[in-house]
Parts: C-alpha cells; structure tokens; sequence
C-alpha cells in the first residue's frame, strides 16, 4: 500500500514548536493535532495547518508533569488523554 505525505508538522530540537522523540499523535473534532514528544516529557498542540499552539509538560512526577509520555489519545468528551 503507497501513502502520500501531506505535511510535516515541527522539526527537531526542545524549543517552541520542536520536538524530541515524537512517538504518538492524535487529532480533535476541531483538527488540532497533538503531539507526544516521550523525550521532550510534554505534548505538542497544533492548528490543522501545522501552526504550533501551545505546549505543556516537563520532566517529572506531579501535576503537568510527565517521564517519557507513550500516548495520547482523544476521549468522548474531547478531552486528552495521556
């Protein structure tokens, strides 16, 4: 089966917008794509077009934090799950 890529989305690196280790993705009723960046312990939040958002995590085991996030998903509610 061939696949055509559409678009690429962030580059490498842990600045705004950059990512780590990007090993999930998922997308919302409103098309936002998330990204899961395991080795940047955040996620990523893009508009349709690629546009990044905002961002949220950092290393650790509190609140908002996470240690090398696997997955995210989107669930009934619109809400993410990681």
């Amino acid at each position: 089966r061939d696949f055509k890529l559409i678009r690429v989305i962030g580059q490498y690196g842990h600045d705004i917008g950059q990512y780590l280790t990007p090993c999930d993705l998922c997308t919302n009723e409103q098309k936002n794509i998330f990204v899961c960046d395991a080795g940047g312990h955040r996620i990523l939040k893009y508009n349709e077009q690629g546009e990044f958002l905002l961002s949220w995590g950092e290393l650790g085991t509190n609140n908002g934090q996470f240690k090398c996030p696997a997955c995210v998903c989107i669930l009934n509610s619109d809400r993410l799950a990681v």
